[in-house]
């Protein structure tokens, strides 16, 4: 397996994961994880991007952030 195939493997992985959240949060009322800094893992993420990827500990929700100065 390429590394772009991975890459399109794991994007349509998030987008199903997503998709289950926003379910599951219809289902469950309006919850929305605040994401706290304390709870933020820092995940791989692409040379060149603007931001970083993250995955909340408490939630276990993939998002990203603009990059720390300094």
């Amino acid at each position: 397996m390429t590394q772009e195939q991975l890459i399109d493997v794991l994007t349509g992985a998030r987008a199903a994961i997503d998709a289950a959240l926003d379910a599951l949060a219809a289902v469950a009322g309006d919850y929305e994880c605040p994401h706290p800094a304390d709870t933020a893992e820092k995940m791989p993420t692409a040379m060149g991007s603007p931001q970083q990827n993250f995955r909340c500990t408490a939630c276990g929700e993939m998002f990203s952030r603009p990059f720390e100065e300094g």
